[in-house]
């Protein structure tokens, strides 16, 4: 540790005590260096006095550390950085903007902890922390997710995003190990209505009778896009229900119990289907439908 010393006169000489005047050493240049072991300083340990080259006895007033010094040398360890708690990867554009975090980072306390999100493209966010010493959340906002109809605004567009991490302590040490990352795939994309299909079952013809309703085969089959979870509702002059199933890409079949027919009524029935991606984006547009 470098210890400077200023208003120094032009041509005069200098010494400097760290035992409170016990000894002392001359000095050279405006500055000293602190021996190697050396941990704190008290109030009044470090003394430095101007003399004039004759006569020696001829000092100046001491200039002295009127609060005590503590040096911190030790470089941190290496920050961490996981995936928020309710995150699951793909990230969908809620789970990129929730307040407890679309990433979480450990530090030492005091620290400063750097998060910095890069995506495949030239997209980069950075997020920037004090260290509690305990997981803390990094929040994206809006602004740090690519905008389509704002697109010279910048933000990390989907894909593969990787999370860099690293901290320097309240001294200023910084980390040297390298720094620790993770990556999720960015999805922020709902699904579109025209992905997806709904339809009556080949050879049922309307007015559908509770046979036809109830048929192993279904009475409406749906196709989605594979991992998109699909909610098939139908809506009777009596009530309504909804169906729900996992797409695999094909024509998947919605079957019927008697009892979810009889309780529509008889009458005109509303079936509408929508769509929510493995990201948990759910569709925009209107729901597919027909009667």
């Amino acid at each position: 540790v470098t210890i400077n010393v200023t208003d120094l006169q032009p041509g005069g000489e200098w010494e400097y005590s760290i035992n409170a005047g016990g000894t002392w050493t001359a000095g050279i240049g405006a500055s000293f260096v602190v021996p190697n072991g050396t941990t704190s300083f008290g109030v009044g340990d470090i003394l430095v006095r101007q003399t004039f080259p004759v006569p020696s006895s001829n000092t100046s007033q001491y200039g002295t550390n009127d609060i005590a010094w503590t040096f911190d040398t030790d470089v941190p360890l290496a920050a961490t950085v996981v995936l928020g708690a309710t995150v699951t990867d793909p990230v969908s554009e809620v789970e990129a903007l929730q307040t407890a975090g679309v990433v979480t980072v450990s530090g030492e306390l005091d620290a400063t902890i750097t998060v910095t999100f890069t995506d495949a493209g030239t997209g980069v966010v950075t997020k920037t922390l004090i260290g509690t010493g305990l997981s803390q959340a990094v929040v994206l906002d809006t602004s740090d997710l690519f905008d389509a109809t704002n697109p010279g605004a910048g933000g990390l567009i989907d894909g593969l995003i990787t999370v860099d991490v690293s901290q320097t302590d309240l001294a200023g040490n910084p980390q040297t190990d390298p720094a620790e990352s993770t990556t999720f795939m960015l999805d922020t994309t709902p699904p579109s209505v025209i992905d997806l299909g709904l339809e009556l079952v080949s050879g049922i013809t309307d007015p559908v009778s509770l046979g036809e309703a109830t048929q192993p085969a279904g009475v409406v089959q749906v196709k989605g896009d594979i991992g998109n979870n699909i909610e098939v509702q139908f809506i009777g002059l009596n009530g309504s229900f909804l169906k729900t199933l996992a797409a695999d890409g094909n024509w998947q079949a919605i079957v019927l119990t008697s009892t979810e027919v009889l309780s529509l009524g008889d009458g005109t029935v509303t079936v509408q289907a929508a769509q929510t991606d493995d990201a948990g984006n759910p569709q925009v547009d209107p729901p597919a439908q027909i009667t």
